[in-house]
């Protein structure tokens, strides 16, 4: 075995393999030394390849030193916990405060814990990470499933790190997340909006008044089913939308909308949900009902590409781009669709183009002139 090296770093040691290559170079194992009841002991941070810096094994050996300076043992840290435990921790503990709580744990069991779970977290590299994400891609998984799987593993080492459970670097940082596409192309006319209410109210009375809250002013599916009677201002015809994906703001209603929370809102408490499901819990997905009544309007009758699928964020879309279309001015519909910068909001530009149409006449009239 290589002969150990000591660094720059008081108690910290170097050790180079005969086998294992970084980067053309032979990969370099990091060890730390200290005196924990007397005697002396070492302890292996990690190699190179895995992240691990001389700079961060120093880091280590000062939390042990302090540890033992503070009676504790040493030896909860240097347990290699593996990130099946560090899930298992987050699903019991943090888990169910999430809203997504429902389709994280498929997530975790169906493609992250079978390559990750009987793994250290200190033994997790960027390069680990990299790989998986390439493989996930390969097999065609959406770009968006890819960056959730990404980012579960960076919520489990973050919340590893605060529970001292883990104390080194998170290999999802030196990760570039793939490019996501999310944009919407489909949205309803005014006239199709309102014959799809008609089908689904037809179906079922609840989906048409959740779908409607949609189209009225652009919440969305999850900030829906969450909405309890509280967060509905009548007098001043708001909604405070709390905790949605870019933050808390405020929506505002139509008279027909009032009128409809209104009439839910009969003999019911302020706490109580307005859409709960049969058992009065939250619901996570879109219902049957809903996808019934978009099976009817035959809208998505052989189309292949999601952007252009209906869906139910597609009476978000509807929202935003029926107010491009009557040209209210982007900062407007920034602010009514909670949008966290503009650029999410110039997409529905698009929809209004009497101004690049009027450009495009004037060149017109130059050659014809």
């Amino acid at each position: 075995m290589p002969k150990r090296i000591l660094t720059k770093d008081a108690g910290v040691y170097a050790r180079e393999s005969a086998k294992r290559r970084h980067f053309g170079k032979p990969d370099v194992c990091f060890e730390i030394t200290y005196i924990e009841h007397g005697r002396k002991k070492w302890e292996k941070v990690g190699w190179r390849s895995e992240g691990v810096t001389q700079a961060y094994a120093a880091q280590v050996r000062r939390e042990r030193l302090e540890k033992i300076r503070l009676g504790e043992s040493a030896c909860m840290a240097r347990r290699k916990v593996t990130f099946a435990e560090a899930f298992a921790e987050w699903e019991t503990v943090h888990l169910p405060t999430l809203k997504e709580a429902g389709k994280l744990p498929s997530l975790a069991r169906r493609h992250v814990l079978p390559v990750f779970g009987p793994m250290p977290l200190a033994a997790i590299s960027a390069l680990d990470v990299a790989k998986f994400q390439t493989a996930l891609l390969c097999k065609g998984l959406s770009r968006q499933t890819v960056v959730h799987a990404v980012g579960l593993i960076r919520r489990i080492y973050k919340k590893a790190v605060l529970w001292g459970m883990y104390s080194g670097p998170c290999p999802t940082d030196g990760v570039k997340p793939p490019r996501l596409d999310n944009e919407r192309l489909f949205y309803l006319t005014k006239e199709q909006a309102r014959d799809f209410l008609c089908i689904l109210g037809d179906i079922s009375p609840l989906w048409h008044d959740i779908a409607m809250v949609s189209l009225h002013t652009g919440l969305r599916l999850g900030d829906i089913l969450a909405l309890r009677f509280r967060q509905i201002n009548f007098t001043a015809r708001i909604i405070d939308v709390v905790e949605s994906k870019a933050g808390s703001y405020t929506a505002y209603m139509t008279p027909e909308l009032a009128a409809m929370f209104q009439a839910r809102a009969r003999g019911h408490g302020a706490d109580e949900l307005v859409f709960p499901s049969a058992t009065g819990t939250v619901m996570r997905n879109a219902g049957k009902p809903f996808e019934k009544a978009v099976a009817e309007t035959g809208f998505n009758d052989g189309v292949q590409d999601r952007k252009w699928r209906f869906s139910f964020h597609s009476l978000r879309h509807t929202y935003g781009s029926l107010l491009a279309q009557s040209g209210v001015p982007d900062k407007v519909i920034s602010a009514l669709l909670g949008h966290s910068s503009l650029k999410m909001t110039r997409r529905y530009a698009k929809l209004a183009p009497q101004n690049k149409i009027s450009a495009v006449d004037v060149v017109a009239s130059l050659y014809h002139g």
